[in-house]
């Protein structure tokens, strides 16, 4: 894990996985849908990207390369925080689909975050 750039993906990944084979059915469905919010975020990111380029249309291009990095990390963040619904939202609904995969182990939330502090 790089411990110099945390993202998105490293936040929401690390934590799912640790922490997903306690979860409750009810927690598993909170979960699923993710698969709804990434899609509302794609949304809310065609309609962003949308606008922006209406925007660069509408300036010279000297102004234009000024502003280009700050759209594409902007849209770089966008989508890891699709890619991580996705991964958490179908996750869960597999969880969901096949229990009998997944043993109930018990959770020890402390030491869990202990431990990851410890790797950060």
């Amino acid at each position: 894990m790089d411990t110099d750039n945390t993202t998105i993906h490293d936040l929401l990944f690390t934590l799912y996985e640790r922490t997903s084979q306690t979860f409750t059915k009810e927690e598993l469905e909170w979960f699923a849908g993710a698969i709804e919010q990434a899609e509302v975020v794609a949304t809310s990111l065609q309609s962003s990207l949308s606008n922006n380029a209406f925007l660069l249309e509408q300036q010279k291009m000297a102004s234009v390369n000024h502003d280009m990095p700050d759209l594409l990390w902007s849209t770089m963040h966008q989508l890891d925080a699709i890619r991580d619904l996705l991964h958490v939202g179908s996750s869960a609904a597999y969880r969901l689909r096949h229990p009998e995969l997944f043993d109930k182990k018990e959770s020890k939330p402390t030491a869990d975050i202990e431990q990851l502090r410890k790797q950060v």
